[in-house]
């Protein structure tokens, strides 16, 4: 094996998620810890983090990648060995997805777990090898991963430790926004900003403001699944009583100018009957992919959103901004005071 490969570790977690705490003890890596945590906010299962270990492979067996784009690996190569991987370096370069940047005679590749796995057909065995040391996603396509292998540090791993986000912030309405994980390659260095990935956990906003987030295409989102989580509120509710009005206020964002005008019980109840034929209609035995249609545009979601820094400055500049509407102007406001204050060195839209 060539000992032209450098390896990098750069994902910094935010322990405050109990879920990564947990899989950080269980020796789990940070890319596929985030990866698997988008997956299971799709389907309301954080509850079941780790409890298989061949789910990422059951993810990608039924096509579901889009979960893989919020963890991301950085590797950096000897710059005189890149001449070797022409293929490979001429696929990255022309991914929009994917970073490559030189610094101190070495070459930095930064892609997602998504992206790297699209490149399975053109990538050198020693960059798989590379790869199998901070994800499980290549395991299946090498002799031995590289974490197992007894001589490994002979390739040389610098390593950064992780920096812990000990601040959570909670909107006026009640929706959390937490920085989960930021990928900074080479701290040392001042990489290009389209190879710095932050991932938020955005939870109880409507999913009005989840359309507005969702048009921002350079960002990616994994958002609980309206197909596979049911919002029955329990098998044994009952619709008719003053407790699922209030499960029902609960579960909804009502905007501020509703209550201003006095409207707020007309609100609520006026989604509670959308809840209420739900609810009959799922009892009924319709299924959830048809039942959903009735829900309001006030319905809470939960999102993981990752982007670099190039993609959340526009999404700041357009929802951070005056006339940008009330309820994503706030999750955008959160956003951005993690981002000025972890990556200041970046030239913010507003800072």
């Amino acid at each position: 094996m060539n000992q032209f490969c450098y390896g990098v570790v750069a994902d910094r977690l935010n322990l405050n998620v109990e879920e990564f705490k947990r899989g950080l003890e269980l020796g789990a890596f940070p890319a596929d810890i985030v990866s698997e945590y988008g997956a299971r906010i799709c389907y309301n299962s954080i509850g079941k983090m780790y409890s298989n270990p061949g789910f990422a492979y059951k993810l990608v067996d039924a096509g579901h990648m889009d979960v893989f784009e919020h963890g991301h690996v950085t590797l950096m190569v000897d710059r005189d060995a890149v001449d070797g991987m022409r293929p490979f370096q001429s696929w990255f370069s022309n991914n929009k997805y994917a970073s490559m940047y030189g610094n101190d005679g070495v070459v930095y590749f930064t892609a997602s777990l998504r992206v790297w796995h699209s490149m399975v057909n053109v990538l050198p065995y020693e960059i798989l090898l590379l790869l199998s040391k901070y994800t499980r996603l290549f395991d299946s396509m090498v002799e031995t991963p590289l974490r197992d292998i007894e001589d490994a540090n002979a390739l040389q791993y610098p390593t950064y430790g992780e920096h812990f986000y000990e601040n959570s912030h909670e909107t006026s309405f009640g929706a959390t926004v937490d920085l989960i994980k930021l990928h900074l390659p080479v701290p040392e260095h001042v990489p290009v900003p389209e190879a710095v990935f932050a991932t938020f956990l955005v939870r109880g906003i409507s999913r009005a403001c989840s359309h507005q987030f969702v048009r921002h295409r350079l960002l990616s989102f994994s958002q609980m699944s309206q197909r596979y989580v049911d919002a029955m509120f329990g098998e044994n509710i009952d619709v008719d009583t003053i407790e699922f009005l209030d499960t029902v206020r609960n579960n909804i964002v009502i905007p501020p100018s509703v209550i201003a005008h006095g409207r707020e019980n007309e609100f609520v109840a006026t989604a509670a009957n959308s809840y209420r034929t739900y609810v009959q209609l799922r009892k009924a035995g319709l299924r959830k992919e048809d039942a959903r249609f009735l829900l309001p545009n006030a319905t809470k979601t939960d999102l993981v959103v990752t982007g670099n820094l190039f993609a959340w400055n526009h999404f700041l500049s357009l929802r951070d901004a005056k006339d940008a509407q009330w309820e994503i102007r706030e999750v955008a406001s959160a956003i951005g005071k993690f981002l000025t204050e972890y990556v200041s060195w970046y030239v913010w839209y507003n800072a």
